[in-house]
């Protein structure tokens, strides 16, 4: 364990975390990892995973991006998305993740509210979207950043209060509204549930898409605090669920309640994924007869919240 449970909070920025990683877990120990339908496409080690956290804040420093400017990324699950946003945050810029399939108005209301200064995307997202990003400074596509020249160093200084990222809600009822996070906020949201659930080094399957407050707060960020190994899956597919977990001895999941519906009708087993200690249920009312129901029948424990 990087920390002790006995500590009420232990760290109060995302560079201070990544600094206290880069001495006390083994550099060799699996970091991060990109699954592809029911395999294992790509992984970093801990040592692979700083050192590409910190070319990506070398990048996003040549780009002028300063603490407290706002970079929005349109970008599906794929393995760049938690680097880069951990390479913004060390720099003190405010990630704004955005949802593809946001309406041109959505879109348009987002970049504006937030006041994004660039945006992040690739090739493939950008044109399934066409949408219009000429109010931003850059758009920068990741699949065509050339990393090299002289590597340069944030002078941002930490602190708890500096915001780290928005999160736009769904915007079911009327435009999307930002909900900024600072880095405190993440670091003790994320060590209460590392706490609660007596998370430590899990092997955790993150299912969700990264422009949800589910994937980061909870996936990324109780791996990062626990020195767990997180398991990016490009998209939910019940029926290569159980394979991940067997194949890659996942000791941790988590979802949002219609995930959880999807995956009973599959029929899983406790015994189709016994690594797994629990799923953690959140985001969204998880129905009594829902969750008794899959219990009952799987033989998998629920954590809701």
């Amino acid at each position: 364990m990087l920390f002790s449970f006995e500590t009420i909070q232990p760290i109060d920025s995302i560079p201070q975390l990544l600094e206290k990683i880069s001495t006390s877990v083994t550099g060799t120990a699996p970091a991060i990892s990109f699954i592809k339908g029911s395999e294992e496409a790509s992984r970093l080690s801990y040592a692979e995973y700083l050192d590409a956290i910190e070319c990506w804040s070398s990048y996003f420093l040549q780009l002028e991006i300063k603490p407290g400017d706002r970079v929005a990324t349109l970008l599906k699950n794929r393995l760049e998305v938690p680097i880069i946003y951990l390479a913004l945050m060390s720099i003190g810029a405010v990630v704004v993740p955005l949802n593809p399939s946001y309406s041109a108005r959505e879109l348009e209301f987002v970049l504006s509210d937030s006041a994004a200064v660039g945006v992040l995307t690739d090739d493939v997202t950008a044109r399934t979207a066409e949408r219009d990003f000429s109010r931003c400074r850059f758009v920068q596509d990741i699949d065509t950043v050339q990393f090299g020249g002289k590597s340069r160093r944030s002078d941002f200084v930490p602190c708890k209060t500096s915001p780290a990222i928005t999160l736009y809600t769904s915007g079911t009822t009327a435009f999307p509204k930002g909900v900024v996070q600072m880095h405190g906020n993440l670091l003790a949201n994320a060590w209460s549930m590392v706490k609660a659930l007596d998370i430590a080094a899990p092997t955790q399957l993150s299912i969700m898409p990264f422009y949800h407050a589910h994937a980061v707060g909870f996936g990324m960020m109780t791996c990062l605090l626990t020195g767990g190994h997180l398991l990016v899956a490009e998209r939910m597919d019940p029926l290569a669920w159980p394979k991940i977990i067997r194949a890659l001895n996942v000791t941790l999941t988590s979802m949002v309640p219609n995930l959880l519906h999807l995956l009973e009708r599959t029929a899983v087993r406790a015994v189709d994924v016994p690594t797994l200690r629990f799923i953690f249920v959140s985001a969204a009312p998880l129905p009594t007869h829902l969750a008794q129901s899959f219990e009952t029948r799987s033989g998998i424990r629920i954590a809701h919240a």
